[in-house]
């Protein structure tokens, strides 16, 4: 790789509150290559629950990545939102022709998700295992 031109930036940060044990964690690293800045992030849930994590980019404008020529469902401008189920990590990443920031981007929201609040009746019962009455033993009392 051409180190002429090569910019690298690593920063961790953390995010958490007083009331959930555990923290949300996210790891960034840039790298500025021909006038683009290339950010990678890896975001950790170290939460014994599913989390709904927010992230906003500080750099403007975003290139978030693509799927096919479509912006992937997961960002919406300068923002990212996913679901990281407990003990888990993700990979993010997006460019910008912008220089980077000493933090890239951060974490503007970390919540418990509600799994409930997303399913339907269908839903409920597709995840329930069929049941059937049980086979008669034969045994009277």
């Amino acid at each position: 790789m051409n180190k002429i031109g090569l910019e690298r930036a690593a920063r961790d940060f953390k995010c958490g509150n007083g009331t959930n044990s555990g923290m949300v964690d996210i790891s960034t690293s840039t790298e500025r290559r021909d006038g683009v800045t290339f950010v990678s992030a890896t975001v950790t849930n170290d939460r014994t629950t599913p989390q709904c994590v927010r992230l906003e980019s500080t750099l403007t404008p975003v290139w978030p990545p693509r799927r096919n020529g479509v912006v992937v469902p997961e960002w919406d401008g300068l923002r990212w939102r996913g679901r990281l189920d407990p003990d888990s990590r993700r990979g993010i990443g997006f460019a910008s022709p912008t220089t980077a920031t000493d933090d890239p981007i951060r974490i503007i929201d970390a919540k418990r998700a509600d799994d409930r609040a997303e399913m339907d009746t269908r839903t409920v019962r597709s995840r329930l295992e069929q049941w059937t009455p049980p086979k008669p033993t034969g045994i009277r009392s």
